[in-house]
């Protein structure tokens, strides 16, 4: 599970390409999907394929690399978000 007191979302202004590897903020990339796997394109496989693939490529390390959480929504829950989206 991510630790979501590490995250700083966009709105706190933070310019990561200045920010001190040891300071109080460090930049954590985040990742939900992958795009190119062993110099293959995998955009064509169901995502429900592609998570576990994050498993092989790289372990949680806090703070460095993180995945993000994966759930799958039902249909009825998905038309409620987007109508209430407007």
């Amino acid at each position: 599970m991510i630790d979501f007191k590490c995250i700083v979302h966009v709105g706190q202004n933070v310019d990561v390409k200045s920010l001190p590897s040891s300071g109080a903020v460090i930049p954590c990339f985040c990742a939900f999907d992958v795009l190119l796997f062993n110099g293959k394109v995998v955009t064509n496989l169901p995502l429900k394929e592609r998570v576990p693939l994050l498993d092989r490529i790289f372990k949680d390390t806090s703070g460095v690399i993180l995945k993000t959480p994966q759930w799958t929504a039902k249909n009825e829950y998905v038309k409620i978000l987007f109508t209430l989206r407007g």
